[in-house]
């Protein structure tokens, strides 16, 4: 799956254990778009290009009709974390790993639990930043949007003019 986030192309896949996987998406060889016509054989990420072929770790491990494949070779890597059928990734402009992991929800293995299920696919363009930041603020919704809360029930009132 061909993704554009974090100010650059990446590519997305599962190998045949159902690990999810991602890559910056330009081949080392000659920059082709991996996520464009590219395939996965067998846990490997195949390049539509030449047909040079990547592991998990985006190490290249395969190049045909090569006798050897050159070490630096190799598509960048990124961290991911599949928790409650979520996949995510760590973005750090620098590569650097997790400062922390998302914890699994243990409600989530219960009789009752509701999973939730998108109606819809939403593409934002904008800094993952800001989703965090301007996400849900209960405490701005009376003030802003006059919208009921419990937690902003009585704010909401006088904030609307209502009280």
């Amino acid at each position: 799956m061909a993704l554009r986030a974090f100010g650059g192309d990446l590519v997305l896949m599962r190998d045949v254990g159902g690990v999810p996987r991602m890559f910056d998406a330009h081949c080392p060889h000659l920059g082709a778009h991996i996520g464009h016509g590219g395939r996965v054989v067998g846990d490997l990420l195949e390049c539509p290009f030449h047909g040079w072929r990547f592991d998990g770790a985006g190490r290249c491990v395969f190049i045909p009709g090569a006798s050897a494949v050159p070490g630096r070779a190799g598509l960048g890597s990124w961290h991911l974390q599949e928790i409650d059928d979520v996949v995510m990734t760590w973005f750090d402009p620098d590569r650097g790993q997790p400062d922390w992991t998302m914890p699994e929800l243990p409600e989530r293995s219960l009789a009752d639990w509701t999973a939730f299920h998108p109606a819809k696919t939403w593409i934002i363009r904008t800094h993952v930043q800001e989703l965090v930041e301007n996400g849900i603020d209960l405490a701005h919704f009376a003030h802003v949007h006059c919208q009921q809360t419990a937690a902003a029930e009585s704010r909401r009132i006088e904030a609307c003019g209502r009280g």
